[in-house]
């Protein structure tokens, strides 16, 4: 069991790194694929992903390893991580892997034994260890520790909402 929290936070870390590496000049506003503003789900959106880009399914093995295809997509569906999933693109639907689950944007179900990353998040994250990178459009965190800016609603033993006016409650947190 330690080594499998560790190699989530070696993946989870190489993500948080990565994508606080990424120029943010975008600025935020709602547009009519989305009803998330945060500035990740703008890059995702406006980045150059073309329509022909998207997916309904992808498998990666880790974060940036990508099967079968050159990995920047919009996935409406299924992004399986065999260890690992991650990366900068959107998925508008589930993500899973056993290990960490760490794609840019999500929009649905984002899951993992151990942790799950999203810089823009819309949905559900489950998992050991939960993270949103950005004010999102209020994700719902179940796991032990969770982590969100902005609004969100937490269950766990630690729930972290920095911008809320209670930015520590155990077992259950809302901002």
């Amino acid at each position: 069991m330690p080594r499998l929290i560790l190699i989530s936070a070696l993946f989870l870390a190489h993500e948080i790194f990565a994508q606080s590496q990424t120029p943010r000049n975008v600025e935020p506003e709602k547009t009519a694929k989305s009803s998330c503003a945060c500035a990740a789900c703008m890059e995702a959106e406006l980045s150059g992903n073309p329509e022909d880009n998207v997916s309904a399914f992808q498998i990666t093995l880790g974060p940036g390893f990508f099967l079968a295809d050159d990995g920047y997509h919009t996935i409406d569906g299924l992004k399986l991580g065999l260890l690992a999933s991650g990366g900068d693109g959107v998925v508008n639907g589930v993500e899973a892997a056993p290990f960490s689950s760490s794609t840019s944007t999500v929009r649905g179900l984002q899951a993992s034994v151990c942790a799950n990353f999203a810089r823009c998040m819309e949905g559900v994250q489950f998992g050991l260890v939960n993270l949103v990178g950005e004010a999102s459009s209020f994700p719902v965190q179940f796991g032990i520790v969770n982590h969100a800016r902005g609004e969100a609603v937490q269950f766990g033993i630690v729930n972290l909402l920095p911008d809320s006016q209670f930015p520590f409650i155990p077992f259950f947190n809302i901002n």
